[in-house]
């Protein structure tokens, strides 16, 4: 009896599952297809620059929350003792 009522249960969730799935991914299959490997470089380049600079954090309406975390940052966390 417990062997069917978890298998009920995985049937189950599982069905739910790939509704969600497919209900995120079928509005991704509309969109217009992009070659991503051009330009290697370049997009190094950027990513380095985004992920490492974070351009965002001095940008006129980030300035404050972007220089408090600057300053958190260059502080460290907290260590326990």
């Amino acid at each position: 009896m417990r062997a069917a009522l978890t298998a009920a249960l995985l049937a189950v969730a599982s069905g739910l599952l790939a509704f969600t799935l497919l209900w995120r991914l079928f509005p991704l299959r509309a969109l217009r297809r992009e070659h991503r490997l051009d330009q290697p470089l370049t997009r190094l380049a950027g990513m380095l620059r985004h992920g490492f600079g974070q351009p965002r954090m001095l940008a006129p309406g980030e300035r404050g929350p972007g220089l408090t975390h600057l300053v958190i940052r260059r502080r460290g966390a907290p260590t326990a003792s």
